[in-house]
Parts: structure tokens; sequence; C-alpha cells
């Protein structure tokens, strides 16, 4: 009896650790960038926070700001109406003694009178400032004085500092000369030693 034989033949598998190689390479990068998206989202939101808080604190600044603007106007303006009344008030006080003393009414001094005899509105008061401005202490006149007399206490100490420095300095020649010259000399003794200089050589 013949028989026959079949032989079957099967390509060479395929090698695919390149591509998962690649593949995981992809993946790491993917997920790289998702991690670094997210931080920089995460960075985003802080700073976007960041300049919420800012914008904040400068509108709390700008209402601070405002109110000390307001109060400085009312302040003025509550001084302005004092002096306003102060002035109507005087004035009525100087026209009740100008009609209390009349014509017939003997001058007498009060603390109200002036050089004419009568009330001027204010002139106590001007007089009174006058005599405190005028004897009042000139700070800044003071103040320059001060740094005037530091100024040419810092330059007496910076031309004696020169002066000492310049007499060390002459100091240091004169010894580092005549060190030189007695180690010139063949018959002296510059290191002291109890040998002539052309003894150490």
């Amino acid at each position: 009896m013949g028989g026959s034989s079949t032989t079957t033949s099967f390509p060479p598998p395929i090698d695919y650790s390149q591509a998962m190689m690649y593949q995981s390479d992809n993946n790491k990068t993917i997920a790289m960038g998702q991690i670094m998206a997210q931080q920089f989202a995460m960075q985003q939101a802080s700073m976007d926070r960041q300049m919420q808080i800012a914008s904040n604190l400068e509108l709390g600044l700008e209402k601070l700001d405002s109110k000390l603007q307001i109060a400085k106007l009312n302040y003025l303006q509550f001084m302005t109406e004092e002096e306003n009344r102060h002035v109507e008030k005087m004035t009525e006080i100087g026209a009740e003694i100008d009609e209390a003393r009349g014509p017939g009414v003997t001058e007498t001094s009060d603390f109200l009178a002036n050089d004419g005899g009568s009330y001027t509105p204010g002139a106590i008061w001007d007089e009174t400032s006058s005599y405190v401005n005028g004897s009042r202490v000139d700070y800044g006149q003071k103040w320059d004085d001060l740094l005037e007399n530091d100024k040419n206490q810092h330059d007496n100490w910076q031309d004696t500092f020169q002066k000492e420095a310049d007499a060390k300095k002459a100091q240091a020649e004169a010894d580092k000369a005549a060190a030189d010259a007695a180690k010139a000399d063949p018959m002296g003794d510059h290191d002291g030693d109890g040998k002539p200089n052309y003894q150490d050589y």
C-alpha cells in the first residue's frame, strides 16, 4: 500500500516586544501629561485665588482711604462751623458791651476792651495767636541745625581719621626704610641674632 504525507508550514511568530515598549512609553507620556495638566490647573486656581485676595485687599484699602477723606472733610466742616459760631457769639457780646457803655457811660477797662475802647470780634484771638506764633519754637530750624552740626562733626572725624591713617602710613614707611637700611649694612645686625648681616647669607 502506498501512502501520502502532508506537511503544514507555519509562519514565524511576530515579535511584538518593540511595539509593546513604544506603547508603554506612550502610556507613560500620556500619564505624565495628565499629571502636569492637573498640576497646572491647581497652580492656576491658586494664582486666581491669590489675585482675588489681592483685589479684595486693594478694594479694602480704597474704602479705608475714602472713609479717611470723608472724615477729614467732616472735621474741617465741623471746625469751620465752630469758628463761625464763635465769631457770631463774640460779635453779639461785643455789641451788647458797646450798647451797655453808651455815650454817657464812663470808660472802664475790662478784659474785652482793646485800644479803641470797644470790642472788635477776633481781636483777643488775633493778639493771642500773634503772641503764640511769635514765641513758637522753630523745630524745623533746630532740626536743620542738628543735621549741620552732625555733618560738621562727621567731617571732623573723617579728617582726624585721615590724619591718623596718614601718620601710621608715614611711620610704617619710615620703619621699612630703616629696616631696609639696617639690612643693607653688611656690618649691621638687622635680625638681632648677634651676627653681622654678611654672615646671615
